[in-house]
């Protein structure tokens, strides 16, 4: 009775949280392994970094392939494969004799497997909903918050009882299994099912079965956009101290005299915050306007920068506020952010656009951890690289506002909904 009457729409919200669960939860617990492989090869910080930073940048980049890739396949042929992916490069990792062995099999095969996950499942929920859309998109990606909550301690208590080869196995085997089943149950559009977005009811008989229309830009279009321009330029920007902190946080923790279990909830504390931001202060996107949202969301995490060079976290409590300060602030970014692709560019081909847009993050994400790894290593402390990310995360900010609002780009408008409910008050664009 229950499957009648629950809309196939959150059931792929709840295969996307698991996907993204999973994906997440193994690159954020990187942190976790940085120390035992610095020691196991003999190297310095701007190397080890270097395996995080290279993962970032593909499970973002490749966003460019695996979003249009999505598009023409489906969700769960991309998704499938990426879990396995995922699985190999974790397994691969571990037997490693050598630390360019790690680049590639963590950084390549590790971020190519949540680039697969990532946007095919993000990009699935724009197309199940309209008018509930930053909700549904908040409630999936609060699977990235949820897997940086469980999986750091995780991994730190697996290492410490079995070593980080057996851990990094073992995390391995049960992200592979829990990926791939998460990834079957993604469904392309309400149109494969005979529905409608938001589980709107046909209005007259013989709906059931009709296709609704979907619209908006080609890729091609959309990125020619000024709009999309300014964006593209604030997730660079805005990126980069997420992956600062998601890199360097527990090293930073360990130099501040704490213990690996200690630093690692640090990443704790932002994977709380992040489910927080995504569950609750995302969905006031839907309300006041995704566009001034996500400003917002990305002054919070200068705001928060600038506090974290200003006061050392040099104790658990102070780490683990933090974080979830922070965390809460980059919730809200990641959970907006293909929310707004769809309200600007439509949703005809929006996760080939997710997919490019992604590739923004991927810049900052290998630039944030490999600039704070060489920064250290030059300067003997992480202050400098902290500051330089929080003036980088203002000027994203900046960028943002000069972002044109969505309806000046919506020529092609939405046939179910009007003017999405994110978009702020027409305006002239400027150059």
């Amino acid at each position: 009775m229950l499957a009648r009457h629950l809309f196939y729409g959150w059931v792929v919200v709840g295969a996307a949280f698991v996907c993204l669960f999973v994906a997440f939860g193994v690159a954020y617990s990187f942190g976790t392994y940085f120390e035992p492989l610095r020691d196991e090869f003999s190297t310095n910080r701007e190397a080890i970094s270097l395996v995080f930073a290279l993962t970032g940048l593909l499970y973002f980049a490749l966003g460019g392939l695996t979003g249009p890739a999505a598009d023409r396949y489906g969700p769960r042929v991309v998704a499938f494969g990426g879990a396995g992916v995922l699985a190999l490069g974790l397994l691969l990792a571990s037997r490693a004799q050598a630390v360019w062995q790690v680049y590639f099999s963590y950084g390549f095969c590790v971020g190519s497997g949540v680039a697969a996950c990532y946007v095919p499942s993000v990009a699935a929920i724009q197309r199940w909903f309209i008018r509930r859309r930053a909700f549904a998109s908040g409630v999936a990606v609060s699977g990235i918050g949820l897997g940086t909550v469980v999986a750091p301690p995780l991994s730190s208590a697996l290492i410490d009882a079995y070593g980080w080869r057996t851990a990094m196995a073992l995390t391995g085997c049960v992200a592979g299994v829990l990926g791939a089943a998460a990834a079957w149950a993604l469904e392309r559009s309400p149109a494969a099912l005979g529905l409608r977005p938001d589980g709107i009811a046909p209005t007259t008989a013989g709906q059931e079965r009709e296709a609704p229309a979907v619209a908006g830009l080609s890729v091609g279009e959309a990125v020619r956009t000024k709009a999309f321009a300014w964006l593209y330029a604030a997730a660079v920007l805005a990126t980069a101290p997420v992956f600062l902190a998601l890199g360097h946080l527990v090293p930073y923790g360990q130099d501040e005299g704490l213990s690996l279990s200690e630093a690692s909830l640090g990443l704790t504390g932002i994977g709380i915050g992040s489910t927080v931001g995504r569950l609750l202060l995302s969905p006031f996107g839907d309300r006041i306007g995704r566009r001034t949202s996500y400003a917002a969301s990305i002054g919070g995490m200068a705001l928060l920068t600038f506090l974290w060079f200003a006061v050392p976290l040099t104790s658990v409590p102070l780490l683990v506020v933090w974080g979830a300060l922070f965390g809460s602030a980059y919730g809200a970014f990641v959970a907006l952010s293909p929310t707004l692709m769809a309200d600007y560019f439509g949703t005809r081909a929006v996760s080939g656009i997710i997919g490019i847009f992604y590739t923004a993050a991927g810049v900052g994400a290998l630039v944030g951890p490999w600039a704070g790894g060489a920064i250290y290593d030059a300067a003997g402390s992480y202050r400098p690289a902290i500051l330089a990310a929080a003036l980088a995360a203002t000027a994203g900010l900046l960028a943002v506002w000069r972002s044109p609002p969505p309806v000046t780009v919506q020529g092609w408008r939405n046939p179910h909904a009007g003017v999405p409910a994110s978009a702020d008050p027409p305006q002239a664009e400027s150059g």
